[in-house]
């Protein structure tokens, strides 16, 4: 009974999923799922040093801010196209994940005011991405670069664990119904 709440409180989108994951985590722990458990933690804490699941990938696009040789900012989040960096680097450089546990997700969901989502690149890879513009550009400088997506895809990340830890609270609820036509003693 007290699972049927929770999935239904998983299903309605109902109650902060990061609390409804460490409600999960004592049936998970109970039934001795480590799979479940792991997941749990991992989504809970983040993924920092762990794989990092398919749906905590975004597709992105890159954008900048850019100086003239005078230091005045003469482009804002200007679509910056590194596809033929991605291509000799062997992996698309505007995709993005999120390693961070779902509390930290849902806290910045809350705060997020528009639908489009920017991300800061990391300063080396903004240095790497300045030098390339630097040499097609001379005398403009990309002082800041970033991921930009919509608020969607960060909903989606949440809509996913929600429907992983529904399907397995199921199939640990479908284990501990006893079976019909066999009496107990």
């Amino acid at each position: 009974y007290i699972m049927d709440k929770l999935i239904n409180k998983l299903l309605s989108g109902e109650g902060r999923l990061s609390l409804l994951l460490l409600e999960a985590k004592e049936f998970a722990e109970t039934a001795k799922n480590e799979k479940l458990i792991e997941f749990i933690d991992n989504e809970l804490d983040g993924y920092a040093g762990k794989e990092i699941p398919a749906y905590r990938k975004i597709n992105a696009e890159i954008v900048g801010d850019i100086q003239d040789s005078f230091g005045q900012l003469v482009y804002r989040q200007y679509p910056l196209d590194f596809s033929k960096i991605s291509d000799q680097l062997g992996f698309d450089i505007s995709n993005t994940v999120s390693p961070d546990g779902i509390s930290f997700i849902e806290n910045n969901l809350e705060s997020l005011k528009g639908a489009i989502v920017l991300k800061q690149m990391p300063p080396q890879l903004v240095g790497m991405l300045n030098e390339i513009l630097e040499d097609n550009n001379p005398g403009m400088k990309l002082v800041a670069a970033y991921h930009r997506f919509g608020k969607a895809s960060i909903q989606y990340i949440m809509d996913k664990v929600r429907q992983e830890l529904i399907n397995d609270l199921r199939k640990i609820q479908k284990s501990l119904k006893p079976l019909k036509g066999i009496k107990m003693p």
